[in-house]
């Protein structure tokens, strides 16, 4: 039975696969075989949702899918926070920090997603109330900290609420997660304003945590930081596991790859996995001691 949904599942997904092979020279079979199991966990996801699978494959072959510690609370900042209207009303929650106040090491995603309530765990910040916790992004950059020796990261977002693509009228009860293909609405980037707005919930956290560095994922998050100072990124991929010192904060910033695209993206930076979270342990644990 697991062999016949996996079969099936491959005429799907393979089709979008195939181009990957011509991304770049640096393309491994060790991604590729990574970006399968990636979505081959979403196309049962989404089958599985609309009735078509009784199990999500990842609950049947979790030997095949690495799932990280989950977290058990959250940093609560302003309880029912209305500061983005427009943003209030279509979260289902606050996506609030969550891990240890006295980590040395603070992630910071861009916004939650718009989740997945059907899941059985992983739904999303949206639905969870605790940043990084979608069942890819969260379960991705979760793996990636832990395996580098961080497995006590606090983990945020620079924006807090889900920011719907479609108004707020359409945008209630939403079940999609931006990669899944899976639901009705999706994300989109936050606006300056909301940034902004929230950039001083982020700044807090910093001040309570007192990390020795920060790891924004991906230009969003990076370049909201970056303001503080008033500087700007030109190419975010250059800066990509490179230190840069946010003075506003006192605390180095080392930005990663957006976990959406992280596996793609190490193979065109001309990284193969294990040397990619090799470079992340030894920056890391450099700005730590330094610390």
């Amino acid at each position: 039975m697991l062999f016949a949904i996996q079969l099936s599942a491959l005429v799907v997904v393979m089709p979008g696969l195939f181009p990957l092979l011509f991304v770049s020279g640096f393309i491994t079979l060790h991604v590729l075989v990574e970006e399968l199991v990636r979505r081959l966990d979403e196309y049962s996801e989404r089958e599985f949702r609309d009735g078509r699978l009784s199990t999500p494959l990842y609950a049947l072959t979790p030997s095949l899918l690495t799932v990280p510690q989950y977290p058990d609370s959250r940093n609560v900042l302003e309880p029912n926070c209305t500061r983005c209207p427009h943003l209030a009303e279509t979260r289902e929650c606050i996506s609030w920090g969550t891990g240890p106040l006295d980590s040395p090491v603070l992630v910071v995603g861009e916004a939650p997603g718009s989740g997945a309530p059907e899941a059985d765990l992983w739904k999303g910040g949206n639905w969870t109330g605790m940043a990084y916790t979608a069942r890819h992004s969260g379960r991705v950059i979760r793996d990636l900290m832990e395996s580098v020796g961080y497995h006590d990261a606090y983990y945020t977002n620079a924006v807090k609420c889900f920011p719907p693509d479609v108004p707020a009228s359409e945008a209630s009860g939403s079940s999609s997660e931006p990669g899944s293909d899976g639901g009705k609405v999706s994300n989109r980037e936050p606006t300056d304003e909301e940034l902004a707005t929230c950039r001083t919930h982020l700044v807090t956290e910093v001040e309570e945590v007192e990390p020795d560095a920060i790891v924004p994922t991906g230009k969003h998050a990076t370049e909201t930081l970056l303001t503080l100072d008033e500087k700007s990124l030109d190419g975010f991929t250059d800066h990509v596991l490179t230190p840069i010192d946010c003075e506003a904060l006192s605390t180095p910033l080392l930005p990663v790859l957006h976990p959406s695209y992280q596996n793609i993206w190490i193979a065109r930076l001309g990284y193969e996995s294990e040397e990619y979270r090799e470079r992340l342990r030894e920056e890391l644990d450099g700005l730590c001691a330094g610390g």
